[in-house]
């Protein structure tokens, strides 16, 4: 039997014929792909950061205000809905939480800034933290704080580096009202702000409102047995019988509030905009990197092209080979930026304080955009791929 002859592959030796060539345009295509990386691994820690009041409480159902914004502008409920949820059969605790950016005076320099107050019930705390449920009755005075470790050393720890034991009994001022440190606990901020102090809800009220029949959002633990969309159906159906503005809460399970949030995050705020503006032109950078190094090399081989047609290859197959050399880039330059962006994304979490993970949503997100991009530039190429014409060799 004939053995029919294997065609050469052309893209891999385009590839290797000039390795330094190849080396660098690698590493201009991996730097695209690195910005990629970068740019989406902040929007992550804006979502990540938007979201943990959400997840480190017990509750499984949240009501809040049909006014909410986003988790430090939640508007406020009447605080009637306490004593409404308390009654169903379904629920077995109903804890509220009262959250607000203040302003928080610097204890030596008297500088102000933006920081994260949060106010829980003291005997049914919103917030599942082992150092709250420790230090809680602290809380029971009205002018203690516990503020939180991972505050940005601006506030103004004793030791210049972050809030702890030696910080327990110095007085500031929040809202311009005189406060007192207490302990400390662990929760992280977010580009909200900076810093985080918790207090009872009484301590919310004396600074952040006089009004303490209002409430920002309400945390529901459903009995056993109950699903959580059972639970969304009792407690709507409660609210609405009562009337007033608490007919018109929101019901929301805990997953539903996080994607809420973070979409909030993602395509509303300014920031999130910013970061997917940043991709979209790591992408164009990319995309021009691998055409400017595709078009490069077939004008450099525009006679070798022109031979294998001559010789009987077609446009098609060559036009193959341009696109399986751009695949081929891409596939060379995604690792090393995957690799690149898990070093800077430790380095950068380390001095930002911003929690920067790597996810394989992102992976595959950058993966389907550096062959998108790639591949574009390849088909744009394949232009100057018909200049080469037999012709043009006599």
């Amino acid at each position: 039997m004939r053995m029919r002859p294997r065609r050469t592959s052309l893209a891999i030796h385009n590839l290797l014929h000039q390795p330094a060539r190849t080396i660098v345009s690698i590493l201009g295509i991996a730097f695209a792909v690195l910005l990629m990386f970068m740019q989406l691994g902040f929007l992550g820690s804006v979502g990540d950061t938007a979201t943990l009041v959400y997840e480190h409480t017990p509750g499984q159902i949240v009501v809040r205000s049909r006014e909410y914004l986003s988790v430090y502008n939640p508007r406020s409920l009447d605080a009637e809905v306490l004593n409404r949820l308390i009654t169903l059969p379904s629920v077995t605790a109903v804890r509220p939480l009262d959250l607000t950016v203040a302003s928080w005076q610097h204890p030596t320099s008297g500088a102000y800034l933006a920081v994260a107050m949060m106010g829980v019930d003291v005997d049914s705390p919103a917030l599942d933290l082992d150092e709250l449920a420790e230090q809680r009755s602290l809380l029971r005075r009205p002018e203690f704080i516990l503020m939180d470790r991972a505050s940005r050393n601006d506030f103004g720890p004793a030791n210049g580096i972050q809030f702890g034991a030696e910080d327990v009994g110095r007085s500031t001022a929040i809202n311009f009202r005189r406060v007192q440190i207490a302990g400390t606990f662990q929760l992280g901020t977010g580009l909200a702000a900076n810093g985080a102090a918790l207090t009872s809800r009484a301590g919310f009220a004396r600074l952040a409102r006089n009004d303490s029949s209002r409430v920002s959002m309400v945390f529901v633990d459903l009995a056993s047995g109950i699903s959580v969309d059972e639970g969304r159906r009792a407690i709507q159906e409660k609210l609405s019988q009562g009337g007033g503005t608490l007919a018109h809460a929101d019901v929301l399970s805990l997953q539903q509030a996080q994607e809420i949030e973070r979409r909030h995050w993602y395509l509303e705020k300014p920031v999130g905009v910013i970061f997917w503006i940043g991709v979209a032109l790591a992408v164009v950078v990319g995309g021009v990197i691998c055409y400017m190094v595709l078009s490069a090399d077939v004008v450099a081989h525009l006679p070798e092209y022109a031979t294998l047609k001559a010789i009987g290859y077609s446009n098609a197959y060559l036009g193959r080979t341009l696109l399986t050399q751009a695949t081929l880039l891409a596939m060379a330059a995604l690792p090393l930026a995957t690799l690149a962006a898990l070093g800077l994304y430790r380095v950068t979490s380390a001095l930002s304080g911003l929690p920067i993970r790597m996810t394989w949503q992102w992976i595959l997100l950058v993966s389907v955009l550096t062959l998108v991009m790639c591949g574009v530039a390849g088909m744009l190429t394949l232009r100057k791929l018909s200049k080469a014409e037999p012709a043009s060799l006599f």
